[in-house]
């Protein structure tokens, strides 16, 4: 039975949260439009990005709910992306409009999904070209519609292969992809180093899906593993074919001289930054009050950019600090709009 969508009470600025049957992890993001067989949202995958179109089978919803969020609100009234014409809905229209599209299919595993072209479609079924993780094609498969949850195009993973496969070998950069194991913390930093000193490694990272975002200042006396990604791996000439040599001119504007120069330009620029200690579980965020010999006090900050407590940090704790990353800089733009209102 297919859910029920209530058109009159749910517009294209609406933030929403979809759960689908027999999957754990929801979609959130704007909600474009629905006809008969689906439902499609511009995705919020995390902080803040909106990612691409997420084409969702009705069958497969299990629950729909219109979110309120103040500053994914603001933000998302304010993103470039353009909402897509309704009458794009059913797929057969979608897939026409561009054949070389790669296209995300995703059925009933989490985390399990097929990236390739479409080369046929009816009502019935999509036959797509697969790629693989190498970038090279491997089959053709048949997809019921009936059995796909949902189907995604335009992300930024999709348009990371996309500009791969469609660009000459010899054209791509070499450039020196850096990971990097702190002590206590699951993750493995990846990016391209802008700076190091004698306390501290500078990243542009690379947090997901082939996509830089923001600075990353790693403590050097708690990396427990660091070496550089092999040129050969697909991963490194895909991410070193998206990046651009003017996002590491902007991250030399940083004074890195040493820990309290550092600190000094965040206090200075009056920026928000996040903190990562000992577990990377959480992390704090807010903007530097103070600045001491050996600590700094930050007013702390929560998920709505009010003020929490100020908190005073040695900086002998301070494993990570996160900075101009989207998700820091979405609240300091959210915080700016209520500040030039009161």
């Amino acid at each position: 039975m297919k859910k029920e969508i209530k058109g009159e009470n749910v517009t294209n600025k609406n933030l929403v949260t979809i759960k689908i049957k027999q999957r754990k992890e929801p979609i959130t993001g704007l909600y474009v439009n629905h006809d008969n067989n689906w439902v499609a949202v511009l995705e919020n995958t995390y902080d803040y990005v909106l990612d691409g179109y997420t084409f969702i089978n009705r069958e497969w919803i299990d629950h729909f709910h219109i979110e309120t969020d103040r500053i994914a609100d603001y933000i998302f009234s304010n993103s470039k992306w353009e909402l897509i014409n309704s009458t794009l809905l059913f797929p057969p229209a979608l897939f026409d409009k561009d054949k070389e599209k790669l296209v995300e299919i995703w059925q009933h595993k989490a985390h399990k999904f097929w990236l390739g072209e479409v080369k046929n479609i009816n009502e019935q079924y999509i036959t797509m070209r697969i790629l693989d993780k190498q970038a090279q094609w491997i089959e053709y498969k048949k997809f019921p519609l009936q059995k796909i949850r949902f189907f995604r195009v335009n992300t930024r993973y999709s348009c990371a292969y996309q500009k791969y496969i469609t660009t000459d070998s010899t054209k791509i950069p070499r450039l020196e992809i850096w990971e990097i194991k702190v002590n206590n913390h699951n993750e493995i930093y990846k990016g391209v180093v802008i700076q190091e000193n004698e306390e501290w490694i500078i990243l542009h990272q690379s947090q997901r899906d082939f996509n830089f975002d923001g600075y990353l200042f790693i403590n050097k006396n708690f990396i427990k593993q660091k070496n550089i990604v092999s040129t050969d791996r697909i991963s490194a000439k895909i991410l070193s074919l998206n990046y651009s040599p003017m996002w590491k001119y902007e991250g030399k504007g940083i004074d890195c001289t040493n820990t309290m120069h550092i600190f000094s330009t965040f206090m200075e620029k009056k920026e928000n930054i996040a903190i990562g200690l000992e577990s990377d579980d959480y992390i704090l965020v807010g903007k530097i009050a103070k600045l001491n010999r050996k600590s700094i006090v930050l007013n702390k900050i929560d998920e709505q950019t009010n003020f929490i407590q100020s908190q005073r940090i040695p900086f002998s704790k301070i494993r990570l600090i996160e900075y101009k990353n989207n998700y820091l800089t979405s609240l300091s733009k959210y915080e700016n709009l209520f500040a030039s209102i009161d």
